[in-house]
């Protein structure tokens, strides 16, 4: 408990941080493009958060830091070689970042298997599961697809968060700047992971440029939750989870 209640203090002090980073001004155009984004098409995030029981706002804070560093020229020079290797070897030869919430075919295959196996998220996610007759090459190609299409990713994004929501069930949030903190940890990192990682990767720089660039960088995290303040505030619609 006390280590739980340790944590939750550095991540809230994290998101003190970011208010006075203000990353609007930070990332300048990558943040308002980010917001014209979610905007138009606000009402896809709605109901497929509405047909899974999940919140708009919940969605867009979790994928909102990818939002803001996804390139559309960069995705097609960087993928189109790497989409090849995938379907021919599969994610353990080439795992990459693909689309607008720049999901890897690594997190959806886990994904899917975590629907699998679970009897009502089999049900509600039923879309997800593959042809049987299908082989592992033409899985590979249809999945590369889904991650370049806003509808899939929306569905593997609600699916994400009712798997964390059954694998952490028991896991305790102190507000909602603390769960928000924790999935969108869970998404950025693996949520495959321990809450422990998880909640300790919260803290960690990472953001934008990954763990081998020496720069000034930011917690994904941070972000996630400074782009919530920054555009719901703290009203009865801001997303809870429990």
């Amino acid at each position: 408990m006390y280590k739980a209640a340790l944590i939750f203090v550095l991540c809230a002090f994290t998101l003190n941080k970011g208010e006075l980073n203000r990353y609007e001004k930070i990332f300048s155009t990558d943040f308002t493009n980010a917001l014209s984004y979610l905007n138009t098409h606000s009402k896809q995030f709605k109901q497929s958060a509405k047909a899974y029981g999940n919140q708009p706002q919940l969605l867009s804070t979790i994928v909102f830091p990818e939002l803001m560093r996804y390139s559309n020229v960069k995705d097609i020079l960087e993928t189109s070689a790497l989409e090849l290797v995938y379907i021919e070897s599969g994610s353990s030869v080439a795992d990459f970042s693909i689309g607008r919430f720049q999901m890897k075919p690594s997190f959806a295959e886990s994904i899917e298997e975590e629907v699998k196996s679970d009897a009502i998220l089999n049900t509600n996610y039923k879309k997800l599961n593959f042809a049987e007759k299908n082989s592992k090459e033409q899985n590979r190609k249809e999945r590369i697809a889904r991650l370049q299409n806003l509808d899939w990713q929306l569905l593997y994004l609600n699916a994400f968060v009712s798997v964390c929501k059954i694998k952490f069930k028991n896991e305790k949030f102190e507000s909602t700047e603390d769960s928000l903190s924790f999935y969108s940890s869970a998404y950025n990192t693996g949520f495959t992971k321990s809450s422990e990682e998880i909640r300790s990767n919260c803290l960690k720089c990472y953001f934008p440029y990954g763990t081998k660039y020496k720069g000034k960088q930011y917690s994904y995290a941070d972000v996630a939750c400074y782009f919530n303040k920054y555009t719901f505030g703290k009203t009865k619609n801001s997303p809870t989870l429990k």
